[in-house]
C-alpha cells in the first residue's frame, strides 16, 4: 500500500460537504482540491453556493476560480489540472482533500481514467444534434453497445460525444490506477431534510443578491454556450429577467432543479457502493463528526 492518501468527501448538494472538508483539513493539515464543476468560474459565487472568503482563507482551496464565464471546462482539463495539484499537495506532505458532487471529476480520478485524444468533429456534432434522445441511443448502441450504459441517457450533449468517439474509433476510455491510496467519505441527508435544505438555501442565495449576480453576468459579452445559461439557478433567473415567468415561479424552479440534481448525484455516488464510507449527516450532529474524523484518522 502507498504511504499517500487522500481523502475524498462526495454527496448531494446541501449535505454539507464544504464545512466537513474545512474542519477535517484544520485537523489533518490538509488542502482542498475542487470537485464541482460550477466552482471553477469567477463570479458565479452566489448562485453555486462558493465557499465564502472567509472559508478560503481558512485553509488553501485550489481548482476554484480559475475560469471566466465566458470559457468552456472539460473533464479532460479537470483532470490534468486536479491530477497536478494532488501530486504537488502530496509532495509538501500534507493531505488532498478531494471535494464535489460532480461525480464524473470525483470517479474520472479515484479510477484513474486516461482520455482519449479524439478530435471535435463538429459536422456530425451538428447533425446528432438533430436527433432525438432515443434515435441517439439506437446510435450508440450500433457503433458501440458497451457505451451505452455508463453514459448519462438523459444528456444529450454526452451520448453525441460518446457517438463521435466510437464512430471514430476510440470504445471508451482506458484506466490507469492512481499511485495513492484513497478513503471516500460519502455524507447522506434523508430525502425530506434534504429538501428543506435546499429551499431553504435557494431563499438564502436570493437574500444575497443572486439575482444581481445574475444581472451582472449579463453584462459582460458572454458567448450563446456559456456556462451560466444551462448552470442551475442561473438559467431560471435568466428566463425570468426575460419575462418568461416571474420571480416565485423561477425561484420555485430552481429548487425543482437542484433537488432533481440531487437524483443525479444519487446515480453517482449510491449507497450501495463499497467504495465509498457513508455517514448519516441528516442532523449534522457532533456524534457524528466525530465518527468522520475516527475513520479519516484510522486511514491516514
Amino acid at each position: 500500500m502507498s504511504n499517500k492518501k487522500v481523502l475524498f468527501i462526495v454527496g448531494p448538494t446541501a449535505a454539507g460537504k464544504s464545512n466537513l472538508a474545512i474542519n477535517i483539513a484544520l485537523r489533518v493539515n490538509g488542502e482542498i482540491v475542487n470537485a464541482d464543476s460550477r466552482l471553477v468560474y469567477k463570479n458565479m459565487d452566489i448562485g453555486t453556493s462558493k465557499p465564502t472568503p472567509k472559508q478560503l482563507s481558512q485553509v488553501p482551496h485550489h481548482l476554484i476560480d480559475i475560469k471566466s464565464p465566458t470559457e468552456q471546462y472539460n473533464l479532460r482539463e479537470y483532470l490534468t489540472t486536479a491530477n497536478k495539484t494532488i501530486s504537488n499537495i502530496l509532495k509538501k506532505g500534507k493531505v488532498p482533500i478531494i471535494v464535489g458532487g460532480t461525480g464524473q471529476y470525483i470517479w474520472a480520478l479515484y479510477e484513474g481514467w486516461e482520455l482519449d485524444d479524439t478530435a471535435p468533429d463538429y459536422d456530425l456534432r451538428e447533425s446528432l444534434s438533430k436527433l432525438t434522445l432515443d434515435d441517439l441511443c439506437k446510435q450508440l448502441e450500433h457503433f458501440d453497445p458497451n457505451s451505452l450504459f455508463p453514459v448519462d441517457r438523459k444528456n444529450k450533449r454526452r451520448i453525441i460525444r460518446a457517438i463521435e468517439k466510437a464512430k471514430h474509433g476510440s470504445v471508451g476510455d482506458k484506466k490507469s490506477l492512481p499511485t495513492w491510496d484513497a478513503l471516500i467519505i460519502g455524507l447522506h441527508v434523508e430525502r425530506p431534510t434534504l429538501h428543506k435544505k435546499i429551499a431553504i438555501r435557494t431563499e438564502q442565495m436570493m437574500k444575497k443578491g443572486f439575482l444581481n449576480e445574475v444581472k451582472t453576468l449579463l453584462n459582460i459579452d458572454l458567448p450563446s454556450n456559456a456556462p451560466v445559461f444551462t448552470c442551475i439557478g442561473y438559467k431560471e433567473l435568466i428566463a425570468f429577467i426575460n419575462k418568461e415567468y416571474d420571480l416565485n415561479e423561477a425561484i420555485k424552479r430552481t429548487t425543482i432543479s437542484t433537488n432533481r440534481l440531487v437524483r443525479h448525484q444519487n446515480n453517482w455516488f449510491k449507497q450501495e457502493d463499497e467504495r465509498i464510507v457513508w455517514f448519516n449527516y441528516s442532523n449534522n450532529s457532533i456524534e457524528t463528526q466525530k465518527q468522520v474524523m475516527t475513520k479519516v484518522w484510522s486511514f491516514l
